[in-house]
């Protein structure tokens, strides 16, 4: 099983290396904000991040790739920062492998979790760019591994997932969970625990949580924030904690987002279930739903749903552990062979959700590589300015302006040139309201079913 491990993990390393340097434009703003606070703090690129942020995990991870990778172009720099992503997707993997070797004792049970999780399209695709959960994933599956031997570093973990993204705090209820319901597996032993019932009594259940491991995972927990948002916080933006604040202010008071939709309904992940869990993982989720691994999944999906703004991709974290829960029923399932099928429509159904990574902006950094190399341009007006990579691609000298998505105004632009998507041209004022400026196409960039960007120049 070792062998076919390492075997996996060598194959999701390749699949990913590939991605990553295939694909080289972005699918959302917050690689390129990780990307150029890790330029700026390498390279001195002119960038003022945005004060919602943490920097702990662009400055400590992606930086030092960057600094080290100082004499390559901007594009081979960027393959590079996905190393250290590439690295951390293989070792989440392997502790996928080990909880569920933990939680159920069945190594079959444990490489089918291992399984589902590499071919996951979230974790496989996210983990070949700089997307911050994949760092947040790891800590939280290394805490729930082994909160019961080192609670303190377990909690300390946790810390690090929050100060990643500050969403992931809520994976700590289901790692004291966990350590509760192994107490509890440890009570035939205490003289509290009531043989009659087979149970253990509320004021047992509440002083477990009390405990002293308990204790060790908050202080742990608490110790970790205060260094990594805390502190880094002071030494960053100059108040403690300051990141935090603005984060929640932004997030529960005044929902500000750059995406085009920027509300959904509460019930927006479970109406949207089949995206995140093949239907073919049900069945053996119901076998496993009494695993202390649905928490993981039942907590942060509860929590998600509150907040007004939802993507796919929050639920990261959450993944491997539907894996583990999945991979716990397949353990108990009795028909093995309906079990095995039932594994591989999963890994087949999500393998497929791979196309959403064909994308990626690849013909916007192709536009903005173009404009940066063109002498006669100086000023850049453009939809979605982190598609194009933003100062990463257009560099410090180059003036730019976002026209806004979809784009509008047109008649107003002033820049040398103006990148526009192509689908945004299908409304046939944009394109009058261009030419009346004296604007006219120069260029267009395709890259697959990427979506094309037509670059206009004043004739």
């Amino acid at each position: 099983m070792n062998k076919a491990l390492a075997a996996l993990i060598a194959a999701v390393a390749a699949a990913q290396l590939w991605l990553a340097y295939r694909y080289l434009g972005f699918l959302t703003g917050d690689d390129v904000e990780v990307l150029s606070e890790a330029f700026r703090r390498a390279r001195g690129l002119s960038y003022v991040p945005w004060d919602v942020r943490n920097l702990f995990v662009p400055d400590a991870v992606v930086a030092p790739v960057v600094w080290l990778a100082r004499g390559a172009s901007t594009r081979m720099a960027i393959f590079l920062t996905s190393l250290p992503f590439i690295a951390l997707s293989g070792l989440t993997i392997w502790l996928v492998y080990r909880l569920a070797m933990r939680w159920c004792g069945d190594a079959s049970a444990a490489f089918v979790a291992a399984l589902l999780f590499a071919t996951h399209w979230i974790p496989l695709g996210f983990g070949s760019t700089v997307y911050p959960r994949t760092v947040a994933a790891v800590c939280v599956v290394a805490a729930a591994l082994i909160v019961e031997r080192w609670p303190f570093v377990a909690g300390a973990l946790v810390g690090v997932a929050f100060a990643d993204r500050f969403s992931e705090v809520v994976f700590l209820a289901p790692v004291l969970i966990a350590l509760w319901h192994r107490q509890e597996c440890l009570c035939h032993i205490d003289p509290r625990h009531d043989a009659r019932t087979g149970q253990t009594s509320r004021n047992n259940v509440a002083q477990t949580l009390l405990s002293v491991p308990a204790g060790k995972v908050l202080l742990g927990t608490a110790v970790s924030i205060l260094l990594t948002v805390g502190i880094y916080d002071w030494l960053t933006w100059g108040t403690p904690f300051s990141s935090i604040i603005k984060f929640a202010h932004l997030t529960l008071v005044a929902p500000d987002f750059a995406s085009r939709v920027k509300y959904q309904a509460p019930w927006w992940y479970v109406a949207n279930l089949v995206r995140w869990c093949s239907p073919a993982l049900l069945p053996l989720l119901w076998f496993g739903r009494r695993s202390r691994a649905i928490w993981f999944v039942v907590i942060p999906v509860v929590a998600f749903s509150a907040i007004k703004h939802k993507e796919l991709r929050y639920l990261q974290v959450m993944i491997p552990f539907l894996c583990v829960a999945a991979a716990i029923g397949f353990a108990s399932m009795r028909n093995r062979r309906i079990a095995v099928a039932l594994v591989a429509a999963s890994m087949l159904w999500d393998v497929y959700g791979l196309r959403y990574f064909v994308r990626k902006s690849q013909p916007a950094v192709m536009a903005a590589q173009w404009m940066a190399s063109n002498p006669s341009i100086h000023s850049v007006a453009a939809s979605q300015l982190w598609a194009f990579g933003d100062k990463l691609y257009l560099g410090d000298r180059m003036a730019m302006s976002d026209v806004g998505t979809p784009p509008e105004h047109l008649e107003e632009v002033r820049a040398d040139a103006v990148a526009l998507y192509e689908t945004d041209l299908d409304v046939p004022s944009r394109l009058s309201a261009l030419r009346s400026n004296g604007y006219e196409p120069v260029r267009t960039f395709r890259d697959g079913s990427a979506r094309a960007v037509v670059v206009f120049m004043r004739h």
